[in-house]
């Protein structure tokens, strides 16, 4: 049997990361950097599944997931706050992802060592 090809994800231009990040709260980027740091809310026990809800406390993003008898994820779905997707923009992976990662490190605190520069390897 034939494998399908999956045609690679359209990435958004420099342009619209610009725009997309200057746009977004310290809170979203820093999650669309490090990942979401999920705290439990909720678990409810259904006849046949748990119903077991999580949130980002950082920047309010919930996921919902059914879980099945066996501990077994059936169903995720997600609920991302206004301001948070890349609407029509395409994904953000890759070369994109780079670009988010630049752009937490110059919003933080950043010490400007540059002039010490001893041309070495990081530490």
């Amino acid at each position: 049997m034939a494998r399908k090809t999956v045609p690679p994800a359209k990435q958004p231009s420099r342009e619209q990361l610009e725009n997309f990040t200057r746009d977004l709260s310290d809170e979203y980027l820093y999650c669309r950097r490090f990942g979401h740091g999920w705290h439990p809310r909720t678990a409810i026990k259904k006849k046949w599944w748990f119903e077991a809800t999580v949130s980002c406390d950082r920047c309010g993003c919930e996921r919902i997931e059914v879980i099945n008898l066996r501990g077994e994820i059936v169903k995720r779905l997600m609920y991302y706050p206004k301001g948070y997707l890349a609407v029509n923009m395409g994904r953000i992976v890759g070369e994109s992802k780079n670009y988010l990662r630049l752009a937490a490190l110059e919003r933080g605190t950043i010490e400007d060592r540059s002039e010490e520069d001893d041309g070495g390897e990081p530490s």
